[in-house]
């Protein structure tokens, strides 16, 4: 757990606003820069940190998503996933407290989102491979934080958006095994986010349609011969 930086939250900001304007590659080289310094960082936190130290829940911080407009490669429109378009943003105060494995799985994420976004609008196999890079890396870092000290019903919100947007990949490249993985997670998890109403009406109702109103039937299956 750590005081999150002011710069890694403004960064981060920057990082979507760039989204907003159509730069994507220059949103991945920040975010990518973003992250480095946050590895750092913590490599120096922890050298300070006594072995012994008792690891708390870290405190609420409410996460909001940024909608990102984009013009969607055909190609891309297939299966039963549709894509989450928004970026994910953190409270802009000087006081946030977060787990580093959260902090670093939010950069992740907004990274692959930018991979994803360029994917939607080429179609670049490219694209593809480094979105499902980094939201993988993105979601190995909160396994790693659920181990350690369980994900909060304040990580709906980014958990479900991985998860969807992992899903719409493995969708479109006719996974089922991964894609049906992707949908049973957001099944166990949406029910208990919106009884919180931890997630916003508009990211409810994404949401709620992405997970019970297609059935996983309809998810791709395999291209005919």
């Amino acid at each position: 757990m750590m005081n999150v930086p002011a710069h890694i939250v403004r960064a981060n900001g920057t990082a979507v606003s760039m989204l907003m304007e159509g730069r994507e590659d220059e949103s991945v080289k920040l975010l990518h820069k973003t992250l480095s310094e946050l590895r750092e960082l913590v490599f120096s936190m922890e050298e300070d940190n006594d072995d012994d130290e008792v690891l708390l829940p870290p405190p609420s911080v409410v996460l909001q998503s940024i909608k990102i407009p984009f013009d969607s490669s055909p190609s891309l429109n297939v299966g039963a996933f549709s894509f989450f378009n928004r970026a994910i943003v953190m409270p802009a105060t000087s006081d946030v407290t977060m787990d580093q494995f959260k902090l670093g799985a939010i950069l992740l994420y907004n990274a692959g989102f930018c991979c994803h976004l360029k994917l939607m609008q080429t179609g670049l196999s490219r694209d593809l491979t480094r979105a499902l890079g980094f939201y993988r890396h993105a979601f190995q870092l909160l396994t790693d934080t659920d181990a350690i000290l369980g994900i909060s019903d304040d990580d709906a919100l980014l958990v479900l958006s991985l998860a969807n947007n992992m899903g719409h990949l493995h969708s479109s490249l006719f996974d089922r095994t991964a894609s049906r993985t992707c949908w049973d997670m957001m099944q166990n998890l949406f029910p208990a986010s919106a009884e919180e109403t931890i997630l916003d009406d508009d990211d409810a109702l994404f949401f709620y349609l992405a997970t019970f109103l297609v059935p996983f039937d309809h998810l791709s299956a395999s291209p005919a011969a």
